[in-house]
């Protein structure tokens, strides 16, 4: 199958650069007979198109084939509202290529207004399926062809079972490279001339980068968030929800108005910062978000000041914490040994920690919070 070859290698070049989907769009419309492609992202609700600023205003994109400005004009300013196979491709979600003339039959194209926009361009059917992921929303690839015969429609629907798997790795790698060059080197510096503990998010809450203190914090304190498939997320559901609710209200804020929101548990001060508007070409919400963790004022006490331990274990985690070492305790104090191992061992029990360089990161911690 020399033709799948061909179109496997254009597809894997899409993960480098997102222009080269027009090139699949192409080989995939030569290959098979299909006339005309898209690449869109879908409204995970209603499956209708998410116009990218762009396309409104240039009338193209690397993500369309075999269109004219006139016929990109015409659907995105009217007959969108019209397309009568979205509705099925939100109750038939495309989770594997579909082609959608077994839900709208030719007599019934020809009856809709939309007719106006197929006919001149002699479409009667498209084969839709899921390419990608864009939480909430998902990626779509429409072939658009004419039904004088089965062949084309046979050909697209073999080409497109076989190549789904390719597409959607290609399409999740790329979306991962693209988010990682998103964060260029003056950020790490920004990031580290944070008071706090801060990370920059994607839109959809992928880590796009985090600075020491956050790094020392996910260390530390093994209780406050974790990573889900690069994503952030916090252990505590409601603090959770808080975020995701935010995380919506930013990208949703288009005038600017908007631009940061704090929320608080009893032990966390957070901050969300939008500091990038930004869509990519399909319109994806690829804007950044800083978020900011603080540790509430009653956490940012000395590891020593600790009401369970008693005066003598306060001295020794105070020396441990700034490098010293058991047997410098028990020198400093003139006590035995095994006295010196007792106080040791009541302080990891009643700090639960394993080793003397959990306090000290602990304190670093504490001292980058100062």
């Amino acid at each position: 199958m020399q033709e799948i070859e061909i179109l496997q290698q254009a597809i894997y070049k899409t993960i480098d650069d997102i222009e080269h989907w027009q090139e699949v769009l192409c080989l995939m419309c030569q290959l098979t007979g299909a006339s005309k492609g898209i690449i869109s992202l879908r409204d995970g609700l209603t499956a209708e198109l998410v116009i990218p600023t762009d396309v409104r205003q240039e009338l193209s994109s690397p993500l369309l084939y075999g269109f004219s400005e006139t016929e990109i004009g015409s659907y995105v300013t009217h007959y969108i509202s019209l397309d009568p196979w979205t509705p099925f491709e939100k109750l038939f979600h495309p989770s594997e290529p579909t082609s959608l003339a077994k839900f709208v039959d030719l007599k019934t194209l020809q009856n809709s207004e939309f007719w106006q926009w197929l006919e001149p361009q002699g479409i009667t059917d498209t084969t839709v399926l899921e390419i990608g992921q864009s939480a909430p929303n998902w990626i779509a690839m429409n072939l658009y062809y004419p039904t004088t015969t089965d062949t084309i429609k046979k050909k697209v629907l073999e080409y497109t079972r076989k190549l789904q798997g390719s597409m959607q790795d290609a399409w999740r790698i790329g979306q991962r490279l693209r988010a990682s060059e998103q964060a260029p080197n003056r950020l790490g510096y920004f990031l580290e001339r944070q008071p706090q503990a801060a990370l920059i998010l994607s839109a959809t809450g992928e880590i796009i980068l985090e600075n020491n203190k956050a790094v020392t914090l996910k260390e530390t304190e093994t209780n406050i968030y974790q990573l889900n498939n690069r994503c952030f997320v916090f252990h505590d559901p409601q603090l959770q929800g808080q975020l995701q609710e935010a995380m919506q209200a930013l990208r949703l804020s288009a005038d600017g108005r908007l631009d940061e929101i704090k929320f608080s548990s009893k032990t966390l001060d957070l901050t969300l910062t939008l500091i990038e508007k930004a869509e990519d070409q399909l319109g994806t919400d690829s804007g950044a978000r800083l978020l900011s963790i603080g540790l509430v004022s009653a956490q940012l006490l000395p590891l020593w000041n600790n009401a369970l331990l008693t005066k003598r274990e306060r001295q020794l985690v105070e020396l441990l914490a700034n490098g010293g070492k058991i047997v410098d305790f028990i020198n400093s104090y003139e006590m035995s040994k095994s006295t010196g191992h007792f106080h040791w061992q009541n302080v990891k029990r009643k700090l639960g920690i394993k080793d003397r360089s959990e306090i000290q990161v602990k304190h670093q911690l504490y001292l980058q919070s100062l």
